[in-house]
């Protein structure tokens, strides 16, 4: 997926050290983000939308990653395991 999007951030297109941006719902990568987009997902909806709603590398590429927190060595503790269609799964936890 790093390849894929070619070392830029998937939303803005920087260059920097990217970092796996994963969805708190599902906890599913979406894809690589440079920090300041990172930080910016997860605290505003500005143009976000496609974003959160699957239109993202990992979805675009037929990717099911679950997240792996890099300091614990452990899925988010939110997982909710990918079923057969995961969008469906998000919608659920949105709704609740």
């Amino acid at each position: 997926m790093r390849a894929w999007q070619d070392g830029r951030c998937a939303l803005c297109g920087f260059r920097d050290s990217l970092v796996k941006d994963h969805c708190h719902v599902s906890g599913l990568i979406r894809g690589f983000l440079c920090p300041s987009c990172n930080v910016t997902e997860g605290k505003s909806d500005h143009n976000l939308a496609s974003w959160r709603s699957g239109t993202t590398p990992a979805a675009l590429m037929g990717i099911e990653e679950v997240y792996i927190n890099p300091v614990t060595g452990t899925p988010p503790p939110i997982y909710a395991a990918p079923s057969d269609d995961v969008a469906d799964v998000i919608a659920e936890a949105v709704a609740r």
